[in-house]
């Protein structure tokens, strides 16, 4: 077993005689809670057992220039805009004339399945925040559309 715990081949009722000792006669393994305290393999070891072990050097400073980020194609931000205004105006049209239009609401089979539900749903003011809804999606769509920037690598 190496330091940071057990490798794959290793078997962890070996490495840690408690997952054995667990056991419970007639009971499946898979049924009985098991707490493994093991790092992960990449995970430094945030509390050394020494305080000598603490580096007492300050952090590198971080240098904005050396920021490079990838962004994405003119094109592909371009589209993904139009989506997501598109997707935006249509569910805000939706939910903004669905609690008004007798065919919608009140003629929908989840309501009359369900009768309690339907009295909520045909409450005034259930109609009115499911309509306010639509208005906030028509909003943010129009406000992702005017506020619309396009990130050009430098």
């Amino acid at each position: 077993m190496s330091r940071d715990g057990p490798r794959c081949s290793e078997d962890l009722s070996l490495a840690h005689p408690t997952v054995a000792q667990q056991s419970v006669p007639g009971w499946p393994l898979a049924f009985i809670p098991i707490t493994l305290k093991l790092p992960m393999p990449s995970q430094p070891d945030l509390y050394p057992p020494n305080p000598s072990q603490v580096s007492q050097t300050a952090p590198p400073e971080h240098d904005a220039s050396s920021d490079n980020f990838d962004y994405a194609p003119i094109w592909l931000q371009r589209l993904s805009l139009f989506v997501l205004v598109c997707f935006c105006f249509y569910l805000g049209v939706l939910l903004l004339v669905a609690p008004w239009w007798p065919r919608l609401w009140d003629e929908n089979h989840l309501f009359l399945l369900y009768p309690s539900l339907s009295h909520l749903a045909h409450n005034g003011f259930v109609r009115g925040i499911v309509s306010g809804l639509g208005l906030l999606n028509l909003w943010i769509g129009a406000s992702e559309a005017i506020h619309y920037q396009e990130y050009r690598p430098r």
